[in-house]
């Protein structure tokens, strides 16, 4: 039986304990997982030894995964996935490896974004080194009536590494190649986007990404993205 423990003293998320995903996965268990997904925003399931294959397998569960634009990244034999890290030949680079500190949604630029990004720690370091994520749902609830109204009908054009950064952030991981740069051009999506299993909004947040609004002249873009 799946355990659901929210975090203390945390805004959002939840531990799941009592699952072993070696095992057969049911429909049921996967009903679980969503349900505390949307319920919580970040799930973690601890306790897992999971091989490349039987990580890829499970997120297959959850839908076709999406390969990384920067395909000089991926894991051979498994380009679905991506190694994020300090520890590896490539992460000598520091633009490599402070790649993803900053502020993002996952795949944003692509015209058909990821609903959900998995991740699978294998060394982590016992200080420091945490992946912050924050729960824009709640970003949207706060905001006043009269905003909302505002900014409701709003679309947001993302860009690959085109955005603002802030003063702790890093650059996105560089593009490498033309073909990578033509692949994801500038697309646009709802600022707010509505969650299809459970009521609800969510912001796209987009520091590194965020190109222009459309139609932004009829707004001041500072007062919601800090441009």
């Amino acid at each position: 039986m799946v355990e659901v423990i929210p975090i203390q003293n945390a805004a959002h998320g939840a531990n799941l304990c009592g699952i072993d995903l070696n095992k057969t996965i049911t429909s049921s268990l996967m009903k679980s997982l969503t349900d505390a997904l949307y319920e919580h925003r970040v799930i973690i399931i601890k306790d897992q030894k999971l091989t490349k294959a039987k990580y890829l397998k499970f997120g297959r569960l959850w839908g076709t995964p999406i390969p990384h634009v920067l395909d000089h990244m991926r894991m051979p034999g498994y380009p679905e996935l991506l190694a994020v890290g300090n520890t590896e030949e490539k992460d000598s680079s520091s633009d490599i490896r402070n790649g993803a500190a900053l502020w993002h949604t996952d795949q944003s630029y692509q015209r058909k974004p990821a609903s959900a990004t998995m991740l699978y720690s294998i060394l982590v370091p016992s200080i420091g080194g945490q992946t912050k994520l924050a729960d824009m749902s709640a970003a949207y609830d706060a905001l006043d009536d009269k905003t909302k109204e505002k900014i409701d009908s709003l679309e947001v054009a993302h860009l690959y590494g085109a955005g603002k950064l802030l003063d702790d952030e890093f650059k996105a991981n560089p593009l490498k190649t033309r073909d990578q740069v033509n692949r994801i051009p500038s697309c646009y999506h709802p600022m707010y986007l509505g969650i299809p299993l459970q009521d609800g909004n969510h912001f796209m947040r987009q520091d590194n990404r965020l190109l222009r609004l459309r139609e932004w002249k009829k707004l001041k873009l500072e007062n919601y993205f800090g441009s």
